[in-house]
């Protein structure tokens, strides 16, 4: 469509360098309506970066209201393709009438102790809905409690550090990436790895050194094929001839990423229940 951003979003300090490249790549490929859809994994590709880095810029552009993401399916399985991208152009008017709260800073009331109220002028995510009366502290509890239990034996957080400098950096880290499995998956990866599991000569992968972007980008880089890696699943093989087994095998081949995970645990129970296996 066009190749060009509105001087203010250029120049607002709240928007990261990255993030202005990516909307200007979306930018580019959308129509004039201000949609596309290219894979984040081509656009990681076009830029030269990560693709978890591709995710990060996205999600905090939907947190600002400058793009909008709509997932997609594909007709024949229902699997997912990639996102469907539309650019805010109100947005962007609103920006360059000097009107962005984001660049002004988030509003500072709050309602109720610990509790705090996002931006009511950028558009919020059904999760930040979520969050709205969630203590601060207890944002990010999944991603501490995966923390401790697949890594007892690193340097455990204090409870004051989580309510201070420490816990305004794992909320960030929880909003780029809200999904304790994910989480859980990492600190698995991590307790496996004899150097980042602090069983060589460094101090290990603490919840401290993993609160920094820099070095959270670096653990994910390093085990960016075990994190992103797909499942190949045989769905030629007839299924069991049992029908609570075959419940299980239709799931498995569903859904092969979430074998192993708390979600899948779930899975099983319910469908224990539903078979009268409990």
């Amino acid at each position: 469509m066009f190749g060009a951003l509105p001087r203010s979003v250029i120049t607002d300090p709240q928007v990261s360098p990255l993030e202005k490249t990516v909307l200007l790549l979306l930018a580019m490929h959308a129509d004039k309506g201000g949609t596309c859809f290219p894979s984040q994994g081509r656009m990681a590709k076009d830029l030269g970066v990560s693709r978890k880095s591709v995710t990060r810029a996205v999600a905090a552009l939907c947190r600002r209201g400058l793009i909008a993401s709509e997932e997609r399916h594909r007709d024949i399985d229902g699997g997912r393709t990639s996102s469907l991208y539309t650019l805010n152009f109100e947005r962007f008017s609103d920006l360059s009438q000097g009107r962005d709260n984001m660049s002004q800073g988030r509003d500072k009331s709050t309602q109720g102790v610990g509790q705090y109220v996002p931006d009511l002028g950028t558009p919020m995510s059904q999760q930040e809905q979520k969050q709205l009366t969630v203590p601060k502290e207890h944002i990010f509890g999944p991603l501490v409690e995966s923390y401790k239990k697949h890594l007892p034996h690193l340097s455990q957080p204090r409870k004051s550090s989580l309510s201070g400098g420490l816990g305004k950096k794992l909320t960030k880290r929880w909003k780029e990436q809200p999904d304790a499995e994910w989480w859980d998956r990492l600190f698995t990866l991590i307790a496996k790895d004899e150097w980042y599991s602090g069983r060589g000569s460094w101090s290990g992968a603490t919840l401290r050194w993993l609160a920094e972007p820099r070095n959270l980008e670096k653990a994910e880089e390093r085990f960016h094929q075990q994190l992103t890696v797909k499942v190949v699943v045989n769905t030629q093989q007839p299924l069991p001839t049992d029908p609570y087994e075959a419940a299980i095998e239709r799931e498995r081949r569903r859904n092969p990423q979430l074998e192993g995970t708390a979600t899948w645990e779930m899975m099983l129970e319910d469908l224990a229940v539903q078979y009268g296996r409990r």
